[in-house]
């Protein structure tokens, strides 16, 4: 249930290593076949290497879940990293 979102494939989780500059966060590679790989930074504890999850890709059209209102997903740098995608959960 929700508003309308575009953009949101099937990746498969190639890797997750721990983020650089902040304790809580994670970089996964994301595999998305012939897409290619895609890097994201992550909060969610429970990805892991070989799980397939739902993943916005750049100019996706997702929920603000604070206002509820759809927005553009655009690349971004967190704590010093490039994250091009967003995992959905």
């Amino acid at each position: 249930t929700g508003g309308l979102f575009s953009g949101v494939v099937v990746g498969y989780v190639a890797s997750v290593n721990p983020h650089p500059n902040a304790d809580r966060l994670r970089l996964v590679q994301v595999d998305l076949g012939p897409l290619g790989q895609n890097q994201v930074v992550c909060g969610a504890p429970n990805v892991a290497p070989g799980m397939r999850i739902a993943y916005a890709q750049i100019g996706a059209q997702v929920i603000n879940r604070k206002e509820g209102g759809l927005f553009e997903l655009k690349p971004a740098t967190i704590r010093g990293v490039e994250s091009t995608g967003m995992i959905c959960s």
